[in-house]
């Protein structure tokens, strides 16, 4: 796993959120952080400014954590021409 896309999503994650990144993990659910459907696709458009792509491809399994969104990121970096 990208350790510097990790690095990302935690401080994106937590200026959205307004909570320190330290408390949070990659096994974090997302609903445990009170990440509803709606911030969601918020940090989403945030991670996509800071990258400078878009991410096509938003399939995501039921109940994700943190380690899953990165996943997700990285799969639809290394799609990228």
């Amino acid at each position: 796993m990208n350790n510097s896309l990790s690095q990302t999503v935690f401080r994106l994650l937590s200026e959205r959120l307004e909570n320190p990144p330290e408390d949070l993990a990659l096994d974090t659910r997302l609903r445990d952080v009170g990440l509803d459907s709606i911030l969601f696709l918020d940090l989403l458009i945030d991670v996509e400014e800071e990258l400078g792509h878009k991410i096509p491809d938003l399939k995501m399994p039921a109940d994700p954590c943190i380690r899953d969104v990165v996943a997700m990121i990285q799969r639809n970096m290394e799609s990228l021409p």
